[in-house]
């Protein structure tokens, strides 16, 4: 999404040595590098840049995350995405501080979901169960219990939901056990309602 949206760029502090005067004389670094007799000037100015904070976050948040991911289909979704952001932005380690420090605007906000996760990322909070740490990367990816319901759902209501039955959005993914008589428990994971009068409910 960040890709497709565009990177992040701001205006960042340049420094090099230049043969025509660029932005501002740097002095201090003009008279310990040129000497007397200068043939360059060291020259200080803005330059737009994807150099930023933010994305390097990011690129770092990918190179921490590719050991960590055992699934070939996730492996190789991951390094595509960090040799991409590599073309623009140059790997330096970050820090949970420097993410801390980041403030969005209006301009980057829809930088927020993936800073949330690089922080995930940075503080392995998925790695406590090494077991499970497949299932739990590809759940910050894809919150897979509220799409199964929701499919569920969906599946369920297009089948059934007549004048005789209806399926409500919040009776899907409750686990309950039903207890009939003296049968054994019926677990049950959504409920329907019958809609004539003195309707009784349903699971499945």
């Amino acid at each position: 999404m960040i890709l497709k949206r565009g990177l992040n760029w701001e205006y960042l502090v340049e420094e090099s040595s230049e043969t025509h005067l660029r932005g501002q004389l740097d002095l201090q670094q003009q008279l310990q590098r040129q000497g007397v007799t200068p043939k360059r000037f060291e020259c200080r100015y803005d330059e737009l840049s994807t150099e930023t904070r933010l994305n390097k976050i990011l690129l770092d948040g990918l190179h921490r995350l590719r050991p960590l991911v055992t699934s070939s289909s996730v492996r190789s979704d991951v390094n595509r995405y960090y040799g991409r952001l590599q073309q623009y932005v140059s790997y330096e380690r970050m820090s949970l501080r420097d993410i801390e420090s980041v403030s969005l605007t209006r301009l980057n906000e829809y930088y927020d979901n993936a800073l949330r996760l690089a922080k995930l990322i940075f503080e392995q909070a998925f790695v406590a169960d090494l077991g499970g740490r497949n299932r739990r990367i590809q759940s910050l990816l894809i919150d897979m219990e509220s799409t199964f319901e929701r499919v569920v759902y969906r599946a369920v209501k297009a089948v059934v939901d007549t004048e005789y039955y209806d399926v409500r959005n919040d009776s899907i993914g409750h686990s309950l056990s039903v207890r009939i008589g003296n049968r054994t428990p019926l677990h049950v994971s959504g409920l329907l309602d019958t809609k004539s009068r003195g309707g009784r409910r349903l699971g499945w």
